[in-house]
């Protein structure tokens, strides 16, 4: 999974540096003047960091610890920040913005399928109670 993420950003990169994805000033980030170009204020690398960290926050949120899902160590948290911020730091906006929004779709995912798993879970406590 990780080797298509990162085969998707490079070719993303690559479309982005080549200029065909170059139209200017975009509507979703109207503070840089090119996607091609980084992003001066770093807006976009700091949302990636926390969009990255969201999905591994779950399982210390009290709803979902129901779950019972592995937490992770604080120096993963820690390395996941300076993945993230030193990734999407390097890059154009628009492959920043592109991991971003894969950031938010993974978050979506993990939300999705832990509260599937809590409401097979609570099917189960509730036949078994029966």
């Amino acid at each position: 999974m990780f080797t298509h993420v990162i085969t998707a950003a490079y070719h993303m990169y690559q479309v982005v540096r080549s200029g065909m994805g170059s139209a200017g000033e975009s509507i979703l980030i109207p503070w840089v003047s090119d996607i091609g170009a980084r992003d001066p204020w770093f807006i976009i690398p700091a949302f990636a960091v926390i969009t990255g960290l969201l999905p591994q926050l779950l399982p210390f949120t009290k709803f979902f610890k129901q779950v019972r899902k592995q937490k992770p160590s604080r120096q993963m948290l820690l390395v996941t920040v300076i993945m993230n911020c030193l990734i999407v730091t390097g890059l154009p906006a628009g492959v920043g913005l592109y991991w971003t929004v894969s950031s938010v779709f993974s978050f979506i995912e993990s939300v999705v399928t832990d509260l599937i798993e809590i409401r097979r879970r609570h099917r189960m406590d509730l036949t078994a109670v029966k």
